[in-house]
């Protein structure tokens, strides 16, 4: 492809005149319009300035200010637009995991992540990945997927009623209840649950979900320490409604 390039130069003398300069060749534009046009705008920079002190080199620096912001506005609306498609992006990773995970039941599930985005201050791209993460936990586990949802519903609400009592990120919550729900029980004592192996196992025969020590699987121990620590949250559950016009809880809807 062949690319030609004009080099220009433009000159303008005291007068006003402008001379443009192609490859050697001067071609003068001395005609009345151009001249007009030009004293116009002096007339109206010095009207502007209560003076005649402003310079061509001076209008010059303002038309680089200009530039200049414009060049600034213009990288800012770029790396808005960026931001932009990132979020849209990595919200339609977050629903084609949803619906995968998911899967036979999507319509009840994306009432619970509207519920959640509603009413427990979580946007549309966090409701979607606390539920999915929830699921994709339990059902390997060895839970049915309908009791599996359920229960990630039951967690994410959870997790936002402490969230809010405890002044603590949401998505901290969910990640300190999932440890809980595979045997570590350390970070839940913030929160004021106490769990241990033995309170589990005992929690689980109580439920019917056992007979013997012998039979706690994966599934049985995240359903018992889960109840535990729904019993352990009492003065928690709700708080997210009572205090959700809060300014710590409004801040959660602009993540």
């Amino acid at each position: 492809m062949n690319s030609n390039t004009l080099n220009l130069r433009i000159e303008v003398d005291d007068k006003g005149s402008v001379k443009i300069r192609d490859l050697g060749r001067t071609v003068e534009d001395t005609g009345k319009k151009g001249e007009k046009s030009f004293a116009g705008m002096r007339e109206q920079v010095n009207r502007l300035k209560g003076d005649t002190d402003l310079t061509i080199g001076s209008l010059t620096g303002m038309a680089a200010i200009g530039f200049g912001t414009a060049v600034a506005g213009l990288a800012a609306l770029t790396a808005g637009m960026v931001s932009s498609l990132g979020a849209a992006s990595d919200l339609h990773e977050a629903q084609g995991k949803f619906d995968t995970v998911f899967d036979g039941q999507r319509g009840k599930a994306m009432g619970w992540a509207n519920e959640l985005r509603d009413a427990y201050g979580m946007s549309r791209r966090e409701a979607l990945d606390t539920l999915s993460g929830l699921q994709d936990l339990l059902v390997p586990m060895g839970m049915m997927p309908a009791a599996a949802g359920e229960m990630s519903v039951g967690i994410a609400k959870l997790s936002a009623d402490l969230g809010s009592f405890n002044n603590q990120p949401t998505a901290q919550v969910v990640g300190d209840i999932q440890s809980a729900l595979i045997g570590s029980y350390e970070p839940m004592m913030k929160y004021g649950a106490v769990l241990s192996a033995a309170t589990v196992e005992a929690k689980a025969m109580e439920m019917g979900l056992i007979k013997t020590k012998d039979e706690l699987d994966a599934s049985a121990k995240a359903q018992a320490a889960y109840q535990l620590i729904v019993e352990a949250s009492s003065a928690a559950i709700g708080d997210m409604a009572r205090t959700g016009e809060g300014y710590a809880n409004q801040l959660k809807n602009f993540h």
